[in-house]
């Protein structure tokens, strides 16, 4: 779930413009002035305990500045977070697979892949943690079948890298890799090289295989 809003709070009178683009996403707003977007969190309960959400950006809207975390209209935690956006862009997640949603920030999004801003939900606290090892990296995908954290990197048409991640209890650990590069050699063949690494028997394997794709 994807929730993109954002209000004018200029002499207590909300404001909501609609954004014109194609392939809008429902539900998806944009204000002059940025202050506050609330988020209602309906089917989403921990445990006994059902949160809402407040965000808080700067005016500009390109600063989240903290978090409320409100149960029974009351603060529950208040996460302080001065993190830089491109998009106010909120979803929650189960990046960890453990049965709870996760806080979900878009931080920036290019050619190269995606960057999130991510607070774990910790069942043991019942508080939001944020997660330093999937916050503020390139290219973060998650696999939910395979319950795989994947980390996903393009850098033009030369090199692309995929590594795999699965969490073991609370730590993340390396289960397979593979780097990919592509050149022009002086007699104008394409070729690819492509380099797999997995860990089998706690043992770290590494194949290499290449070849012409365009003579």
């Amino acid at each position: 779930m994807v929730i993109t809003i954002s209000c004018n709070n200029k002499d207590k009178n909300t404001s909501i413009k609609k954004i014109q683009k194609t392939n809008s996403i429902k539900n998806q707003y944009k204000a002059d002035e940025n202050s506050i977007v609330k988020y209602p969190s309906s089917g989403i309960k921990y445990d006994h305990l059902t949160f809402s959400f407040k965000f808080y950006f700067d005016k500009a809207g390109y600063i989240l500045n903290k978090i409320e975390v409100c149960s029974k209209d009351k603060i529950y935690q208040t996460i302080s977070a001065n993190k830089t956006i491109e998009e106010k862009k909120i979803w929650f997640k189960d990046w960890n697979f453990d049965g709870y949603k996760d806080v979900t920030i878009l931080n920036n999004q290019g050619s190269g892949r995606t960057v999130y801003w991510i607070w774990n939900y910790k069942p043991e606290t019942k508080q939001f943690i944020y997660n330093k090892d999937l916050s503020d990296v390139l290219g973060l995908e998650m696999d939910s079948i395979s319950q795989s954290i994947i980390f996903h990197y393009r850098g033009g048409w030369q090199e692309e890298f995929w590594d795999t991640l699965k969490y073991k209890k609370t730590k993340l650990v390396f289960v397979k890799g593979m780097y990919q590069q592509q050149w022009n050699d002086a007699k104008g063949n394409q070729w690819r090289k492509r380099t797999y690494k997995r860990i089998i028997n706690h043992r770290s394997l590494t194949k290499v295989d290449s070849c012409i794709v365009k003579p």
